[in-house]
């Protein structure tokens, strides 16, 4: 199964932490002043009509911006070009992406929540030891297999938008990735596998030979 999709890569000057922490909607919004200039025609109804991830550059003091979307886009520092990847069932990747790790607790029984009106769960972050089989299983439910191990890392910490802009650890993940569901792989590939994905959260980033990204 071969997926079409259209990729561009842009460099920014490096964003400055307030209140000591990067806020995820900074990223947010540099991304889509990249995607489209501000022209929110190029959304055709899709609420997130790409993804995209930001990595430090290794010697400049600015971060380099990459998106995907299955349309064409032309935005403020970049363009894109038309890319495919083989998704058949059975083939192997290695992939690094950023997952967000949660887990949900159920804090009423279901008919309790539903008398009261309250909600039924809550969403906390696992420990940080947890967070391995959390990306193995949310990269599961996606169309793909682990083939291996799964090397876990923290990228960092984040404000998350939101009430409080509480802050959250992310996740580097990698491994050797085999499709087991090519429809479910090739719309993780198009849409992300994380949790704020719209956040620059959730991109299966190809891992070149020798370990760079």
């Amino acid at each position: 199964m071969i997926v079409h999709y259209h990729e561009a890569m842009a460099m920014v000057p490096r964003a400055t932490p307030t209140r000591g922490h990067l806020s995820l909607e900074d990223h947010h919004r540099t991304a889509w002043r990249l995607f489209s200039q501000g022209a929110t025609e190029l959304q055709n109804g899709d609420p997130r009509p790409f993804l995209f991830r930001v990595q430090p550059h290794p010697s400049l003091p600015m971060d380099v911006y990459l998106l995907r979307s299955p349309m064409a886009f032309d935005g403020a520092k970049a363009r894109s070009s038309l890319r495919s990847v083989d998704l058949s069932e059975g083939t192997e990747l290695t992939l690094s992406w950023l997952h967000l790790p949660s887990r949900s607790r159920l804090l009423t029984s279901p008919q309790e929540g539903r008398a009261a009106g309250k909600p039924r769960g809550q969403r906390y972050q696992p420990a940080t030891e947890e967070w391995p089989e959390n990306c193995r299983d949310k990269i599961h439910r996606h169309g793909w297999e682990v083939g291996g191990e799964i090397a876990v890392h923290r990228h960092g910490v984040f404000r998350l938008p939101g009430k409080g802009e509480r802050l959250i650890g992310v996740a580097h993940c990698q491994a050797r990735l085999r499709v087991t569901d090519p429809m479910l792989a090739a719309e993780a590939w198009l849409k992300g596998v994380s949790r704020k994905r719209g956040y620059g959260l959730g991109l299966l980033m190809p891992v070149k030979h020798g370990g760079d990204e």
